[in-house]
């Protein structure tokens, strides 16, 4: 309180109000012995109430001007925050400039992927109009070549195929080449049956174009599938029909052959091993074996098969007695000289493919002296091979 009083007091003296101060100061000192004491009190009230006016307007401007300080302070404040809110602003402008800048870019980009995505999807079109066109031709060649690689034509299928020299083959067709084996038996006689399922009148043809013979055993069950047949089975003697093939042809109720074609018998041949006993087992074996399958082509020869035996060592020292197809005729061999062979069965030009070798027989060899030859595979027990060896090209497994 004391401090605000000087305060006052200075104020007061440094506008001019000291020397009014003292002067009636003076002057009351003289009056107050003349005044009354109620005077006295009112004029020191008054003198106190202006005192207390002063203290007022002087407090009241030291508020004012602290609410001035206070004031700038916040202009101040509120002149950064606009300017800052303005650098803000002018940020985000700037920004939003430099959004829509990379906006503008990425739809330019787009848009051109657009377009080239358009000009691509329009190239592929294209690329796929022409390999349409492309595919469509390629199939129309496949299906003209398919067309002119098939005879396309129905079979007619006849109960009596041989006229006067002349055979037809329908595709009721077997073919019969190579060495006589088990799988090959097997192919045969599912296909005697099969056609006798489809059809148990029209002919079947076994087709020999060359076969050296082969196993006894492979070769009597198409014997027996042949004597089973409902169907007429009829066998075709085209190049040579040696050994186990010989026997099948002169089996058949129907047999073929070509003129220059080859018919060959001999006695069944094998090898033999194991002790004396048991290669006399073997032998009674291997005889019995020839017994069963060549006594009917001595019968059909009207001979016995003693003679039969007798007259291949007449004809050959080695016992392989071969004849033409037209000698074969005459001596019962084979039934029919055929001199045309019309094959109804090919109706379509298979493209060639390679071989698979399913044997170990197919494989050629050479031997220490460099000469070629095939080891034959083994065969079961109770089997025999009856084949034409004469150069000794086919070889016995050792």
């Amino acid at each position: 309180m004391r401090f605000y009083k000087s305060v006052a007091l200075l104020l007061l003296l440094s506008v001019g109000f000291g020397p009014t101060i003292l002067q009636s100061q003076k002057t009351k000192k003289k009056q107050k012995k003349e005044e009354p004491r109620e005077i006295r009190l009112l004029k020191k009230e008054i003198k106190m109430l202006k005192l207390k006016r002063q203290r007022l307007q002087l407090l009241n401007s030291i508020e004012g001007e602290k609410l001035k300080k206070k004031l700038a302070r916040l202009k101040a404040g509120t002149e950064l925050l606009r300017q800052e809110n303005l650098r803000k602003r002018e940020l985000r402008l700037r920004e939003s400039d430099d959004i829509r800048e990379r906006r503008n870019r990425i739809s330019y980009e787009m848009a051109k992927m657009n377009l080239l995505k358009a000009k691509m999807g329009l190239k592929k079109a294209r690329y796929q109009r022409d390999l349409a066109r492309l595919r469509i031709d390629i199939e129309k060649r496949k299906k003209k070549q398919i067309w002119e690689s098939r005879v396309n034509r129905v079979i007619r299928y006849a109960r009596q195929p041989f006229t006067r020299g002349r055979l037809v083959i329908s595709d009721r067709r077997i073919s019969l080449n190579g060495i006589i084996y088990y799988d090959m038996a097997d192919r045969i006689v599912e296909k005697i049956h099969f056609y006798n399922n489809k059809s148990a009148v029209y002919p079947i043809f076994i087709v020999i174009d060359s076969s050296p013979g082969g196993s006894v055993m492979a070769g009597y069950r198409i014997l027996m599938a042949m004597k089973a047949s409902k169907a007429p089975v009829h066998v075709v003697v085209k190049s040579l029909a040696a050994s186990m093939a010989a026997v099948i042809a002169a089996h058949a109720k129907h047999s073929y052959a070509y003129p220059g074609a080859i018919i060959l018998h001999h006695q069944v041949s094998s090898f033999n091993y194991g002790n004396v006993r048991q290669q006399k087992e073997k032998l009674r074996m291997t005889r019995e074996w020839m017994r069963r399958i060549l006594t009917p082509v001595a019968r059909k020869m009207g001979i016995t098969l003693k003679r039969f035996v007798g007259k291949m060592y007449k004809h050959n020292s080695n016992g392989n007695w071969s004849e033409f197809g037209d000698r074969a005729v005459g001596l019962k061999w084979i039934d029919n000289l055929v001199h045309s062979v019309r094959e109804d069965s090919i109706l379509e030009m298979k493209k060639e493919k390679p071989r698979r070798r399913r044997f170990r027989i197919i494989l050629e060899k050479k031997d220490r002296q460099g000469r070629r030859y095939v080891e034959l595979p083994r065969i079961v027990p109770q089997d025999v091979y009856y084949l034409n060896n004469p150069d000794g090209y086919y070889r016995y497994p050792p």
